[in-house]
C-alpha cells in the first residue's frame, strides 16, 4: 500500500489526518495585575498561559475577595495551600473548568 506523507503521518487514499485542539489558553482566566476578584473566583497562574509548563498544576480560588497586587505571587505547590496577594487570599484547588471563562 502506498501512502502520502502529511505532517509526518502516512495517509492512505481516503484517510484523514487526525487533529486535536487545546483551547485552554484561550478560555482560561489567568492572574492579572490589580484585578478585583470576588469570593470563590478561580484563576490560573500566568506561567500556564499558552500551554506552557508552569510550576503548578493547580488553579487558585479566591477565599478572601479583593484586589491583586502588581506582582504575581509565588503560588503554593500543595493542594489547599494558600498565598496572600494584595487583598486576595488564593487557595490551591485541583484544576477544573471553574477557571474557564468560555466553554
Amino acid at each position: 500500500m502506498s501512502c502520502k506523507i502529511v505532517a509526518r503521518i502516512c495517509l492512505g487514499v481516503g484517510e484523514r489526518k487526525p487533529y486535536g485542539f487545546n483551547l485552554t489558553g484561550f478560555c482560561a482566566r489567568y492572574w492579572r495585575v490589580g484585578e478585583v476578584h470576588a469570593l470563590a473566583e478561580r484563576v490560573r497562574p500566568r506561567e500556564l498561559l499558552d500551554g506552557g509548563k508552569g510550576p503548578t498544576s493547580f488553579e487558585y480560588e479566591a477565599t478572601v475577595a479583593g484586589q491583586t497586587k502588581v506582582r504575581e505571587p509565588d503560588w503554593p505547590m500543595t493542594l489547599g495551600g494558600t498565598v496572600t496577594d494584595g487583598e486576595v487570599v488564593w487557595t490551591a484547588r485541583s484544576i477544573s473548568n471553574a477557571s474557564l471563562v468560555k466553554t
